[in-house]
């Protein structure tokens, strides 16, 4: 079979062209333009990154919403909703509304559903149940947590929650647990 000249230049220019296409078409050193979900993940972040800076001067309400815009962007991040749990519990801290405490376990329970396995979630929300006087409820989120991060930085203060939880003197306390003696859980996560 003879291949005429023009045949193939056009065979090379089509092939050219279904990889450009494939590849993308950007210039050769030029980066190709991100894909939809990689500039939401991008946006997503730095929205959790604004809400961070805004919690970390004591701005819940923003940060909150940050996370929340965040999550609009990523529906199932479990970072967004482990960090929209965490601007709840402070925010329930700093004004003793109880629906905040509501949004708070929800958040880290919608972290965990979009990441079984994500530990920071586990230890947020073992200790919410915990804090809240439903101890024997958060010891699964806790060792799960320990066991997929045995070096965590609070390893001995969850060890000791653990202890306490399991301890035959640690019926479950009223609603409200120890907050109810002035203790508030600590920032874990």
């Amino acid at each position: 079979m003879k291949v005429s000249l023009r045949a193939a230049m056009m065979f090379l220019i089509c092939s050219g062209l279904v990889l450009a296409l494939v590849v993308g078409c950007s210039k050769p050193g030029e980066e190709a333009p991100p894909k939809a979900s990689e500039s939401n993940e991008v946006r997503a972040q730095m929205l959790f990154d604004e809400g961070g800076e805004l919690f970390n001067k004591g701005q819940y309400d923003g940060a909150i919403e940050k996370y929340k815009e965040g999550i609009d962007l990523l529906e199932c991040s479990a970072q967004g909703h482990n960090l929209l749990g965490m601007g709840y519990r402070f925010k329930y801290n700093q004004t003793g509304d109880l629906s905040f405490r509501v949004l708070e376990e929800r958040a880290f329970l919608k972290s965990l559903e979009c990441d079984p396995g994500f530990w920071p979630a586990q230890v947020n929300l073992g200790a919410t149940y915990y804090y809240q006087g439903k101890k024997a409820e958060a010891v699964p989120y806790f060792e799960k947590a320990l066991k997929a991060n045995p070096h965590h930085p609070e390893r001995e203060q969850i060890e000791q929650m653990i202890a306490d939880a399991k301890a035959p003197e640690s019926a479950p306390s009223a609603p409200g647990g120890s907050e109810e003696k002035g203790e508030e859980p600590p920032a874990l996560e």
